[in-house]
């Protein structure tokens, strides 16, 4: 019989696991390269494979690598963006909402549907700090 403190260890080492699969593949990469990359030996990935959870430091570092969120806690509320295809090339999207921001505390509580997207190079928003699905486009009060 598996322990609860057992299955919460599957379940995390899981969820570590679960992304860098497909980010691999997307970032073009093997687990050799980005276990070089990021630690400086070939284990890194290797080790997560095998269930085995290395020090959060060094999955922040593989998932900052792999261009990955990482988060503890209660799961981030985040709404993905649909990507445009333009002239062959991807570009990420960010949500405008048809409301207007005033001068004030800050708050600003969009509702209901965007009514458009608009695309962004993804190497600029990255260079920004922009993450698209956890941003909107607004207009300001005149």
């Amino acid at each position: 019989m598996m322990s609860d403190n057992t299955s919460k260890y599957n379940d995390f080492a899981s969820n570590i696991h679960e992304p860098i699969e497909p980010a691999l593949l997307r970032k073009g990469v093997s687990a050799r390269r980005a276990s070089l990359d990021v630690v400086g030996h070939d284990g890194l990935i290797r080790d997560i494979r095998a269930g085995r959870i290395p020090g959060l430091d060094k999955i922040d570092a593989l998932f900052s690598y792999l261009d990955l969120q990482m988060s503890l806690g209660v799961p981030r509320a985040s709404t993905q963006a649909p990507t445009a295809l333009i002239d062959g090339t991807e570009f990420d999207t960010i949500r405008r909402f048809d409301v207007s921001a005033a001068v004030g505390d800050g708050r600003i509580n969009p509702e209901g549907d965007p009514v458009d997207h608009l695309a962004f190079s993804r190497r600029w928003l990255a260079s920004q700090g922009i993450s698209p699905g956890d941003s909107f486009l607004i207009h300001r009060a005149r």
